[in-house]
């Protein structure tokens, strides 16, 4: 057996399954972009005189207003992830992103090298009031795959929770905002029949420190909801508004917290030309 050969192999295998799923994206974001509204309107400080004080005071503080409403929004990512709770090392991955706003949904790819000869790759998505998850080693196995009303709520929820990466989305007539203090708020969006909800905290400066809520963390029928923690630990400034760049994800479990991601943000893209997003 040539073992050269079964290698040649194997990567002439998963470069092909590579160019389909990327493929595969690119018609998933191109479908998601039919329908642009021609144009986005100005924010004035008017529009946040409906929101809660900590929220108008976030994206007041964020430098929304005098902006466009994001229509669109495109995000690069770098990634550290652990995949089970007892892991040591952390593996390096990198992402990209595209969401809808105007009907909320987004497309994420992600690529992880586990060793020499292994990597992941991820598709997880939220288009027509759907979500679905696929993970896919070394291009050839499906390694995960869900769908169903647990991915669509979780899908909802994390869209509620990214959306500090472009904060105009506050305003966005799918999302119910309810006080909770001075420096919290909480967020319900819906779409069509499905709702998720989650609490934004702030600090006095106005600025998102956390985002979290109960959600589904597994889809079996057994699956119950569990705290989920997006933690913000650096704001930078991008595109003139501030945004965090830099945040930790937790979930809270019966034998203790599991903080499995750590992102840092490399570039945002607001209202981007279409031809420059559809390509993962």
């Amino acid at each position: 057996m040539d073992t050269k050969k079964i290698i040649t192999g194997m990567f002439i295998i998963s470069t092909i399954m590579g160019c389909s799923i990327h493929k595969k994206a690119a018609k998933e974001r191109a479908e998601m972009l039919q329908q642009l509204p021609q144009s986005a309107q100005i924010i004035r400080a008017a529009d946040l005189e409906r929101l809660p004080q900590p929220v108008k005071q976030w994206l007041a503080s964020s430098g929304v207003v005098g902006k466009k409403r994001t229509q669109t929004a495109f995000v690069e990512q770098t990634l550290r992830m652990k995949l089970k709770p007892n892991q040591e090392k952390w593996y390096q991955g990198k992402a990209n992103q595209i969401f809808t706003i105007w009907k909320p949904g987004f497309n994420w790819m992600m690529k992880m090298k586990m060793s020499p000869v292994m990597n992941v790759k991820a598709r997880d998505k939220f288009a027509n009031g759907n979500g679905e998850m696929h993970i896919k080693m070394n291009n050839i196995i499906t390694i995960a795959k869900a769908q169903g009303p647990k991915i669509d709520e979780a899908s909802l929820q994390r869209f509620l929770g990214e959306m500090v990466w472009f904060p105009s989305a506050a305003l966005s007539d799918h999302i119910n905002w309810e006080t909770i203090d001075s420096t919290s708020a909480r967020a319900t969006i819906t779409i069509n029949d499905i709702e998720a909800s989650g609490t934004f905290n702030f600090n006095t400066q106005g600025e998102v420190v956390s985002f979290s809520a109960m959600r589904y963390k597994d889809t079996d029928a057994e699956a119950k909801r569990q705290l989920w923690i997006n933690t913000i630990e650096k704001i930078g400034v991008i595109n003139g508004i501030r945004v965090p760049v830099k945040t930790s994800t937790t979930w809270r479990l019966d034998d203790g917290d599991w903080t499995w991601l750590k992102l840092e943000i490399t570039d945002i893209k607001l209202n981007p030309a279409i031809k420059q997003i559809t390509n993962p």
